[in-house]
Order: C-alpha cells, then structure tokens, then sequence
C-alpha cells in the first residue's frame, strides 16, 4: 500500500520533529498481512521515543500485535459498537468452544437495555 509514499511522507514529517505520529489509511478492508506490513515498515522510520499512532485498529488480537510491534496508541469504534451491542471479546481457554449466543444488553435485569425500542416521549403531531 503505497510503501514508497509511506517512506518519504515519514521521512518529511520526522524531519519536522512532531511530538508524535499516526500511520493512518490501513485496516480499511486490505489483507491484515498488508496492515501489518505497512505498519512495521512504518515503525522502522519513525522515532521510537515519541508516541506512534495506528488508527482504525479494535480487534484485541491486532491491539496485542500491534503493540508489541511498537505501536502506542490506537483506537477504533469496534470497542465501542461491539459494547453497545452485547458483545463481549475475550480469549478461548485451549480445548474449550466458545459459546455464539450475544451476552445480555443490560447490566442490570431491572433495567432496559440500550439497544431495545424506548417510548417516544413526543406525541405524535396530529393531522387536524
């Protein structure tokens, strides 16, 4: 994905001595193997004593490969929309099937769920 671009667009902004820096236009549908090449290449050019950046990134396996690869930060709705709608991440225990049915959307049983229709709390305007 663009790897000579990604070189001289690092090159210019390191030598603009930012206080961090984002790789941006990655995870948006290419091959994973891609991203991550892309992003190590990246890490390569960049200062590893200031913040560096990968945006578009939420699946825990990938925010664990990143990081260990050098990344800072990273942020993704994916966390956010996957809560909003039950759905809970966490790791296999070897040997055991995960279960497909969503975890509950509410917290607590007493209480409506986010994700269920609320009441209007407008009328509905009338065709007098």
């Amino acid at each position: 994905m663009y790897a000579d671009l990604r070189r001289e667009s690092a090159a210019r902004l390191v030598e603009m001595d930012f206080d961090g820096y984002a790789i941006g236009g990655l995870a948006v549908g290419e091959p994973r193997e891609v991203t991550r090449e892309m992003i190590a290449r990246t890490l390569e050019l960049l200062p590893a004593d200031k913040p560096r950046y990968v945006m578009g990134v939420g699946y825990p396996d990938e925010i664990e490969e990143y990081a260990r690869m050098g990344v800072d930060m990273m942020d993704c709705v994916l966390p956010t929309r996957a809560g909003r709608h039950g759905l809970l991440f966490r790791r296999a225990i070897p040997g055991e099937s995960l279960p497909t049915t969503p975890a509950p959307t509410a917290i607590n049983p007493d209480e409506t769920s986010p994700n269920e229709p609320q009441p209007n709390p407008r009328p509905a305007p009338s065709s007098a």
